[in-house]
């Protein structure tokens, strides 16, 4: 809720809900850029808006930046993840043929119930190449979304058409440019939110925070999965 706006604020204005980032965001009160927040659709709740500030925005850009639609095959590394469940229904409004990973059965049955029929291990490298390369019956990937490291970035480099889109949000053992481009002639791209937010705020705002909460508005986007103190909310 908003307490006080800046004079030069318009979009947001005092006693207004609204929902983006901050600083000591688990704070009572706290001052932060007014460009990083946006009016919260009121048929919204608060907490199903904070499980997509991170999680679908962070997914938006990634399939602006890969401009797959129809029925492309994309990648989708830790599917039953926060960023995983925002991708997969991202996926099924563009109608793009699914593939994701996971660890543990239960998992793989939660993919199966959002609608991702084809679904390999998160685990083992060796065995996700193995069962990706049967499902995809001698065809390639137009897209990977990963946030896996080790050999799963080379297992889905080579799972990858030549003109695919290999997008990282990694942290850990991320390939440089160079190793990339020497991998597939694919177009390889970084994501960092906490690099990219900051470096332009006004982009953010209007190309993402924005848009989020225009899709919350027609219903386009739900909230993830909520629990506390062991209860689903």
């Amino acid at each position: 809720m908003v307490e006080h706006a800046g004079s030069q604020v318009a979009h947001i204005a005092q006693r207004d809900a609204c929902f983006g980032i901050s600083n000591a965001c688990l704070a009572s009160h706290v001052c932060c850029d007014a460009r990083l927040q946006v009016r919260k659709p009121s048929a919204v709740s608060f907490e199903a808006a904070t499980t997509l500030i991170s999680t679908w925005c962070t997914v938006h850009v990634a399939f602006v930046r890969s401009r797959l639609v129809g029925s492309r095959r994309l990648l989708v590394h830790a599917t039953a993840g926060g960023v995983g469940l925002a991708a997969s229904e991202y996926a099924a409004w563009l109608r793009l043929r699914l593939f994701g990973t996971a660890g543990a059965p239960r998992k793989h049955h939660l993919l199966r119930c959002c609608g991702v029929r084809s679904t390999a291990s998160s685990r083992q490298a060796a065995s996700c190449g193995h069962s990706l390369a049967s499902q995809l019956g001698g065809r390639r990937l137009d897209g990977v979304l990963n946030s896996l490291s080790a050999d799963f970035i080379s297992t889905s480099f080579a799972l990858l058409a030549p003109a695919g889109r290999f997008e990282e949000i990694g942290k850990r053992s991320v390939w440089s440019f160079a190793r990339a481009a020497a991998a597939v002639p694919s177009a390889y791209s970084v994501l960092d939110m906490a690099l990219d937010v900051p470096a332009d705020p006004d982009w953010y705002s209007a190309e993402v925070l924005q848009v989020l909460a225009r899709r919350l508005e027609a219903v386009v986007v739900h909230g993830l999965p909520l629990r506390r103190r062991g209860i689903a909310w």
